[in-house]
């Protein structure tokens, strides 16, 4: 009895514990373990679900394989270290669309699945809002893609227009789609190394899609084919062109395949712009347009070399280059984007769609992957001389680096980053095998001219003969030309079987009707003879008289059928160009120089050089040294040029003359075009020379802004004097390394001196009654120490898209502005004079938004304004930065294009 009180009280409590267990908090380890069942599950739930929804081919799964549960096991740690570990940041990319407007995407993806392919248009654009990090912008969107894969589960491929004048990340066009379309790493792996091979591609990177409020989730975002795109390359604006892949995805879906040679020869399939409407816009691209397209047509027909149309040394790498990574996708002529460079006037490639033939199953070599096969576009380059041997040139510097350890530790550390942002929503992924690209470079470095052929691929026979009654979707290709106030039709097969076309009349865009007159003798139907793989097809010509109509925008509709069918199938001309049978740039033999410049002469003390005898020389034509050659011009020379002529070098020119007798180049009129040096691997050096009365190269194939340019080159000029031009900048340089010591500039119509993406430095000299601006340099590095400027009725010294100056002791009078820093442009000047400026004396602004602010620092300056100056001594724009002697200017807004468009940097 005396125990019994205790246990009581002892049973009492525990029932206690057991009935109040949920009014009280629960045991530390009890909410540790809950974080780490959380912890660990949302992960793995999340991770299984990315595995399965991001396998190529096996998306919509609902087990993985054995295969690839092994490699979701390997993973795993990899991802758990991303989602517990750093937080990589990606940009945000948020689009908003209006429910209409999403529907109509909806419904073109259906009309896409349903065909099995994209077929797009300028009416499938719509508006939206993007919003990208904090900046948000206007922007119109359609869908994109070839093939059904771009289109499927929620990560729909999409083509994003940026309304000017905004940009977003550098970019107005660009695309956003699922990384494994883009080969995942590899892209932006293979890209990034055609890009430090010199080579045109496209900028590239991750971002996080969130569409109308839905998370679509990590995607790629590449560049789109555009002039920022050229300029992040150093390129000057101008036309691309693409073979039109329309008709061969066309035939794909009404014919289920790709067999034969119909739609996939490039002989036979018609070129387009990009870009269209900006080009129609411009006479300038349009006539770049023209001529790239004659080029190229140039090529089919053999009225030109290959190498004289495809830059050789750019196209040697970019087969070289490919061949090292397999990349034979990018051989395929319609994959192919053609950027003529209106300086050399030779088509180089933008690469596009990288995917690499890397199947661990197949050899890592056994033939070459761009040549023979269906390869023929680039067998026909490859058969040029002159582009193989600069195939076997790149191959041998590209091969060797990639056999060394830097570039093997470069190319993995690079992959680990682009792995840790992947995998945060693709954790399978697995790193590439760079052993196989190893062993590809150490093959291929093994080839040359006597043993390339036995790796080609075997061609196979393409001409197979499918019946006429096939749905065809086109049977005539027509192109109108026009050639000045004369216009002519060409009617082109596009199929392997006889065609006759039954009808021609005339349509305007609205679907006006109206006979086409002027064709009497070519009695309907017309009968077109089959147009056989790879060979050239045959072109029947006809003269078009109803000139007036035509040039009114009207265009001409047939019908045609192949023999032996009843289905009689529509088609419209469109733009074409003739065929181009010499090159954009003049060339000449040494015995054609020679022969029509008898004060030349071979240099008998070096070779490769020619010797100008000294005198006055009137030179009759232009003056085109041979490739790679030098001219050597003396003391007393004096060359005197008729208005059309120019001189064009390829080489060296070294220009000594005295202060007695200085080099003079000048017109025998009143103008002449000018000079330019394409390229030359050795250094110019000019001494004493005087250059009078340039008018800039205005050829309908071959325009430059420069009365004086210099490309791709070691520059020196020194007591050098520009007098005179009226052409836009009386020197230009392009890419080149400067230096130029007393050197002056005079009564110019436009700009002095233009330097795009050069490096240099320029000491003493003078500019003095300038028309537009002194010193105006773009993507550029250099130094300007001691000169003085007056009378320039811009601005002194421009610098503009990300450029570096350093400017001291300048003499700036009677000038519209003294120094202006640009777009994301860094200047500095100091110690210097700005008098009787007439509208401001240092501004810092944007003036394209794809660049973005400037910074303007100045020190121990002395500035006066003119008393009509209503502008200020100095301007900020918003976000840029403007410093004098250490203290920072307020901003304030400035209406840029305004300043351009009406006010004093408008080009007169």
């Amino acid at each position: 009895m005396e125990l019994q009180g205790p246990r009581s009280e002892l049973a009492a409590g525990r029932k206690l514990l057991r009935t109040s267990a949920l009014k009280r908090p629960p045991q530390l380890w009890l909410i540790a373990a809950f974080g780490l069942a959380l912890l660990l599950i949302v992960p793995l739930l999340s991770y299984t679900m990315n595995f399965l929804n991001s396998t190529p081919g096996r998306r919509g799964s609902v087990m993985p394989k054995p295969a690839q549960v092994g490699r979701m096991l390997k993973a795993a740690p990899a991802y758990y270290e991303q989602i517990l570990g750093t937080g990589l940041q990606v940009p945000r990319l948020q689009l908003d669309i209006k429910y209409k407007h999403w529907e109509k995407l909806t419904a073109k993806r259906a009309e896409a699945l349903a065909a099995r392919f994209l077929h797009t248009g300028p009416d499938d654009l719509v508006p939206a809002r993007l919003t990208a990090d904090d900046q948000e912008v206007k922007v119109k969107v359609r869908l994109k893609g070839d093939n059904a894969d771009h289109l499927r589960g929620k990560r729909w491929s999409m083509r994003i227009k940026v309304r000017d004048p905004d940009s977003v990340f550098g970019m107005r066009r660009f695309s956003v789609q699922a990384p494994y379309t883009r080969s995942n790493q590899l892209e932006p792996l293979v890209t990034e190394h055609f890009r430090q091979l010199g080579l045109l591609a496209p900028r590239f990177f991750y971002g996080d899609l969130t569409v109308n409020g839905q998370r679509i989730g990590l995607m790629a975002v590449q560049e789109h084919f555009s002039k920022e795109l050229l300029e992040s390359h150093q390129r000057r604006e101008s036309a691309i062109l693409t073979f039109n892949e329309d008709w061969f995805f066309k035939s794909y879906s009404l014919l289920g395949t790709f067999d034969g040679g119909e739609f996939s020869n490039w002989r036979n399939t018609p070129l387009t712009v990009m870009q269209e409407g900006r080009v129609a816009r411009s006479p300038e691209l349009s006539r770049r347009y023209a001529t790239a397209a004659g080029l190229v047509r140039g090529v089919n027909e053999g009225a030109i070399a290959p190498s004289d149309a495809f830059d050789p040394e750019i196209w040697g790498t970019t087969l070289a280059a490919c061949e090292i990574w397999s990349a034979n996708h990018i051989g395929f002529f319609m994959n192919f984007r053609f950027y003529l460079n209106p300086v050399t006037v030779k088509l180089e490639p933008i690469l596009n769609e990288v995917f690499l033939n890397t199947r661990p199953e197949e050899p890592a070599f056994e033939t070459l992957e761009c040549l023979g096969d269906h390869f023929e576009f680039m067998d026909t380059l490859f058969a040029d001389p002159r582009i193989r041997a600069a195939f076997f040139r790149a191959m041998d510097r590209i091969g060797k680096d990639v056999l060394s350890p830097e570039f093997q530790s470069r190319i993995r550390q690079r992959e680990s980053e682009l792995l840790k942002v992947l995998r945060l929503e693709y954790p399978h992924l697995e790193t590439f095998d760079l052993d196989r690209v190893v062993l590809r470079a150490e093959k291929l470095l093994e080839l040359n001219e006597e043993n390339y052929q036995q790796y080609l691929k075997p061609r196979p026979d393409r001409n197979k003969r499918h019946s006429a009654e096939l749905a065809y979707p086109t049977a005539v290709f027509a192109y109108l030309v026009q050639d000045g106030r004369r216009h002519y039709l060409e009617l082109v097969n596009a199929l392997p079987h006889p065609v006759e076309v039954t009808a021609l009349q005339l349509v305007s865009e609205e679907g006006a009707e109206k006979p086409l007159e002027g064709v009497a003798r070519f009695k309907l139907p017309i009968r077109l003879e089959p147009s056989r793989w790879p060979e050239v097809p045959e072109r029947i010509r006809m003269d078009i008289e109803d000139a007036d109509n035509l040039a009114a925008g009207w265009s001409i509709a047939g019908t045609a059928h192949a023999v032996g069918s009843t289905r009689d199938l529509p088609f419209v001309s469109i733009q074409g160009h003739p065929a181009r049978s010499t090159p954009g740039v003049p060339v000449a033999t040494l015995e054609q120089t020679l022969r029509d410049h008898p004060f030349l002469s071979p240099d008998p003390g070096e070779t490769g050089w020619l010797v100008a005898r000294p005198g006055t020389w009137q030179v009759q034509g232009s003056l085109i040294l041979p490739e790679t050659m030098g001219l050597r011009v003396g003391p007393g020379t004096t060359l005197r040029f008729e208005p059309e002529a120019v001189l064009v070098a390829r080489g060296p020119l070294a220009f000594e003359g005295t202060v007695d007798e200085p080099v003079v180049l000048e017109a025998q009129e009143t103008s002449w075009q000018g000079l330019a040096v394409i390229e030359s691997s050795q250094a110019h050096s000019w001494k004493h020379v005087i250059v009078r009365a340039t008018s800039g190269i205005q050829r309908p194939e071959w325009s430059l802004t420069g009365g004086v340019t210099f490309r791709k080159g070691e520059v020196s000029l020194t007591d050098t004097l520009f007098d005179g031009t009226t052409a836009e900048d009386a020197l230009n340089l392009i890419r080149s390394s400067f230096s130029m010591r007393d050197t002056s500039f005079a009564q110019t119509s436009s700009d002095a001196f233009d330097c795009d993406f050069c490096t240099g430095s320029i000491i003493g000299g003078s500019m003095v009654d300038i028309g537009g601006d002194g010193v105006d340099v773009s993507g550029s590095e250099i130094d300007v120490v001691g000169m003085h400027f007056a009378r320039v009725h811009d601005k002194a010294v421009s610098v503009g898209e990300r450029s570096r100056l350093s400017a001291s002791g300048l003499h700036i009078e009677h000038c519209g502005a003294g120094l202006a820093s640009k777009d994301a442009s860094h200047a500095e000047i100091a110690d210097s004079t700005m008098e009787e400026i007439r509208h401001v004396a240092l501004m810092a602004y944007a003036k394209k938004s794809e660049f973005g602010p400037a910074t303007l620092l100045a020190q121990r300056m002395n500035i006066s304004m003119n008393s009509d100056a209503a502008m200020g001594e100095a301007i900020a724009q918003s976000e840029s930065r403007l410093s004098v002697d250490g203290a920072l200017l307020p901003t304030r807004p400035v209406d840029v294009d305004k300043l351009y468009a009406s006010g004093f940097m408008k080009k007169e």
